[in-house]
């Protein structure tokens, strides 16, 4: 492996990378790269309940609320109490998110299809298995950290 410098250089473009992704770059303005992702699960679940999504976004529970908002204020999702569980909230696209998400996809497709262009094809597979590994490699350091940090004294 690379020395600790070169790493941490990879890292930080990375995280640079991750972060023009989640902005306009890719869709244009309206909705986040985050935005966009929940209208992908929402509409994928058909009916989600909000408290299955801060786990599948990795963020708290609150920031999923939070994330949610901007998407029913625009009349893209419908939050609405659970029928067999009153405390529970489900998710459900609207007509317009339906077809928000079928253009954002549109957006999304395009710029991964370059993406992918910019990869000789005969190292596609062998970048993208990478990659998972990479990021595996990652969150299980990062979980054992924060592990490690709340047992010391």
């Amino acid at each position: 492996m690379k020395n600790n410098r070169q790493l941490l250089c990879l890292l930080a473009e990375m995280t640079k990378t991750s972060r023009c992704c989640q902005q306009d770059a890719i869709l244009g303005g309206g909705v986040t790269f985050t935005q966009f992702y929940i209208l992908d699960l929402v509409g994928s679940y058909g009916t989600m309940q909000l408290s299955d999504l801060h786990p599948l976004l990795g963020v708290e529970k609150s920031t999923s609320t939070r994330l949610i908002e901007p998407l029913v204020q625009q009349g893209l999702i419908i939050k609405q109490r659970s029928e067999i569980d009153c405390r529970a909230i489900n998710l459900i696209l609207t007509g317009e998110g339906q077809k928000t998400k079928a253009d954002l996809w549109k957006r999304v497709d395009f710029f991964l299809r370059k993406l992918s262009a910019e990869i000789p094809e005969e190292k596609q597979e062998e970048v993208y298995e990478n990659a998972w590994i990479f990021l595996k490699a990652v969150k299980r350091v990062l979980n054992q950290n924060c592990f490690e940090m709340n047992m010391m004294p």
